[in-house]
């Protein structure tokens, strides 16, 4: 008897995978539309890319690009490979993209980065970017 195409194993392995290419691909936008990516960039590697092409960001934008997809191709290969832990590896990723979508809507100047959760419960600024405190200063 044939197996059925469309287990909950792969719909879930499937929907992490759009998960990790989708946040992946919002923190790439995030940093081209960010004018200071050099100064607000975290990572060393990334930090080489950008100082290797300081007027465009064509080698970093290639190196995150080509990271997700390697990232991807590592997990395919690990279940496709049937590896004992590729499920813990899979959520774990998952898990970190999913902060790091938190951190990347949510950080805020004023904390020096760190993700300030009011805002998941106050109106919506005009702009997650220009944040101020109660007296109206940035």
């Amino acid at each position: 008897m044939p197996k059925a195409f469309f287990t909950t194993g792969r719909v879930v392995r499937a929907f992490c995978y759009s998960v990790i290419a989708a946040i992946s691909s919002v923190d790439i936008w995030f940093a081209v539309a960010n004018s200071e990516i050099s100064t607000v960039e975290k990572n060393p590697i990334c930090m080489a890319l950008i100082n290797l092409d300081p007027s465009g960001f064509s080698f970093f934008i290639v190196g995150k690009a080509l990271g997700t997809v390697c990232v991807l191709a590592s997990l395919m290969w690990m279940f496709r490979t049937r590896y004992r832990h590729a499920k813990t590896v899979l959520v774990a990723i998952t898990l970190f993209q999913l902060g790091l979508l938190m951190y990347l809507t949510l950080s805020d100047p004023l904390t020096y980065n760190l993700p300030n959760f009011s805002l998941l419960f106050s109106d919506a600024p005009e702009s997650i970017w220009h944040i101020t405190d109660v007296n109206g200063r940035y």
